[in-house]
């Protein structure tokens, strides 16, 4: 179980340094397909223990190899949580043996991982990434027997950003919103859509506040609305019954 263990840590964090290569390609307009990491300061390839998930990182104390210039702590901390997830289906197979819910944690922290990658850093979330992680979605609930469910779930949360878009004029929250409202939607299904959109406003008002009271932000700074929601995703998904029991 140990090596498995370790294995999975390898492999989350190996998953989270992909997707946030094809983020900063895709933010970059360039293909993700060919050519070697380059340095985010002078443009030249990176040495391959650079690209070392994780390790990479601590072993050249977050400065580049080549011109010694800081690297940003996205890559880091997307490695990092990569791992986390993957450890997460890892520990929720183990409790309930259940392949469906296996396919079901891979999807979401893949979306996850990549939607708050790009909405944390470049304030996008990617229309294609979204449709393909709700189609996965819909046919797991399918074989799994809860397509309606998930609809209804999906429907509600497109249905609550939707409000507040048409309220605020889409000055209060963007359009790629809508798609995630109903991806966490049928990610959740009920209460599960509920938790997890509330657990990413307060998550996203905590870090708002002690930006502003850090002087990093004001009133007025935008914020990756949908990379709080990532994180509210996550947290219903494999912490809802433990939540819920808590309440109640």
């Amino acid at each position: 179980m140990t090596l498995i263990f370790i294995f999975t840590l390898m492999l989350g964090a190996a998953a989270g340094s992909f997707l946030h290569c094809i983020v900063v390609r895709e933010a970059a307009n360039e293909k993700w397909t060919t050519g070697r990491s380059e340095c985010d300061h002078c443009k030249k390839p990176l040495a391959w223990t650079s690209n070392v998930p994780i390790l990479g990182y601590l072993l050249s104390k977050g400065r580049t190899s080549c011109c010694n210039k800081p690297l940003t702590p996205w890559h880091f901390i997307i490695e990092i949580l990569g791992s986390a997830l993957f450890v997460l289906v890892l520990w929720q197979w183990t409790l309930h043996g259940d392949l469906l819910l296996l396919l079901q944690g891979i999807v979401i922290s893949i979306f996850a991982i990549y939607t708050l990658a790009s909405d944390g850093r470049f304030m996008h979330v990617s229309v294609p990434m979204s449709l393909v992680s709700g189609l996965l979605l819909l046919s797991l609930a399918t074989v799994s027997g809860t397509l309606l469910p998930a609809l209804g779930a999906g429907l509600v949360g497109v249905l609550f950003f939707g409000i507040q878009y048409a309220l605020t004029r889409g000055r209060g929250i963007g359009s790629g919103d809508l798609i995630l409202g109903g991806i966490i939607g049928i990610a959740l299904g009920f209460p599960g859509v509920v938790i997890g959109i509330l657990a990413g406003y307060v998550i996203g008002a905590t870090h708002a506040l002690f930006l502003i009271a850090t002087n990093r932000a004001t009133g007025k700074t935008r914020v990756p609305l949908g990379a709080y929601l990532m994180l509210g995703m996550l947290f219903a998904f494999f912490f809802e019954d433990n939540f819920l029991s808590i309440l109640f």
